[in-house]
């Protein structure tokens, strides 16, 4: 019986040791004048910001792909009303996972750079 569990523990060892880990994250995207619409994606420790917004744009507005598409940008907005525009190298995993240690709750929206729309939490 040991044995059995021990392969159940190695996948997870291994792949821990290379680093990397997988969490779902809740993400929000609203055009201005429109309703904000959530996507939850699975998203690895070592995906950049970059790579996230790439998805992002995918699953919320397939359509634009074929289209010029604008730049969109992710941003992290706190209860305070805090807000940071997340950088293409960061790790929004990483960056979430930090929210706890700093004792902070936020959202991940995302937005066209060229649009300043408030995000009103729910």
């Amino acid at each position: 019986m040991w044995l059995c569990g021990m392969w159940i523990i190695i996948p997870f060892y291994l792949k821990f040791q290379e680093g990397e880990f997988h969490g779902v994250m809740r993400f929000y995207f609203q055009e201005a004048g429109a309703k904000v619409a959530t996507k939850c994606i699975r998203v690895a420790s070592s995906a950049t910001a970059k790579a996230v917004i790439e998805t992002l744009v995918e699953k919320f507005r397939p359509d634009m792909r074929m289209l010029s598409i604008p730049e969109y940008a992710v941003y992290e907005i706190h209860e305070n009303g805090e807000e940071r525009k997340l950088e293409d190298h960061e790790r929004p995993l990483l960056v979430q996972l930090n929210w706890h240690s700093d004792d902070r709750e936020g959202r991940f929206l995302l937005r066209r750079i060229d649009e300043k729309v408030r995000f009103k939490s729910t």
